[in-house]
């Protein structure tokens, strides 16, 4: 009777599974977020193994989120772009394109020096990082711009810097733990991850010039047939 019981939970527990994956996931999520926060080193082993894709878009979007959000509400004194004139399009590509081009960057220079961490490991880990910027920044940065006068804007700065510094030590972090890389190992490898974010962006630029000179170049070569004939 206890065996067939045991049989019994055991399926109920597998169906229950199986009709609420979605739950089950979101729930590994909050569960990883609140790791990364206490314990970010058992975290982000758990993440390389365990990790699923929906934190990427959740958690960069709720990155773009908070940056316009700061944008708007934060205190004229504090701020250095005038909510009334800013580009939508060039703030949102201000926390994308530093997030994508450190994934592609990080997983090749990572593969390089025989890295275990496949890019999907990178890409969500990489999004993980990102939790202290998303739970403390608006916060801080809207509130205390409205409590704190110019003259204690050594406070101000110096949070923000804070949030900036635990960011950024679990970008380093999610390198040593996934990637199995020793400390020194790890900081040479997020160096270069640096300088490859840079000439993937050169090189971006690059293209983009040539693009326009191409496309400037046919529109007058038409512009000429049109109006002088052949």
């Amino acid at each position: 009777m206890t065996t067939l019981r045991g049989a019994r939970a055991v399926s109920l527990t597998r169906r229950r599974s199986r009709a609420n994956p979605l739950a089950r996931t979101f729930a590994q999520f909050l569960r990883h977020c609140i790791l990364i926060l206490r314990h970010p080193t058992e975290a982000l082993w758990e993440i390389k193994y365990e990790g699923q894709w929906i934190a990427v878009p959740i958690l960069v979007a709720l990155a773009v989120a908070v940056h316009l959000i700061v944008i708007q509400f934060t205190a004229y004194e504090f701020t250095t772009v005038e909510p009334e004139t800013t580009n939508l399009l060039l703030e949102v590509a201000k926390v994308l394109a530093p997030w994508a081009t450190w994934v592609v960057s990080c997983y090749g220079i990572s593969s390089i020096f025989y890295g275990e961490g496949t890019f999907k490991n990178v890409a969500v880990c990489s999004a993980y990082a990102l939790l202290p910027y998303v739970l403390f920044n608006a916060e801080y940065s809207v509130i205390f711009s409205h409590v704190l006068s110019l003259d204690e804007k050594v406070l101000y700065y110096l949070g923000q810097s804070l949030i900036t510094f635990w960011m950024l030590f679990l970008f380093w972090l999610h390198l040593k733990v996934v990637h199995d890389f020793p400390f020194g190992k790890s900081i040479l490898v997020g160096a270069l991850s640096i300088f490859g974010m840079i000439v993937i962006w050169v090189l971006l630029a690059l293209i983009y010039l040539l693009t326009l000179q191409m496309v400037q170049f046919f529109v007058e070569i038409a512009y000429e047939f049109v109006t002088r004939g052949p």
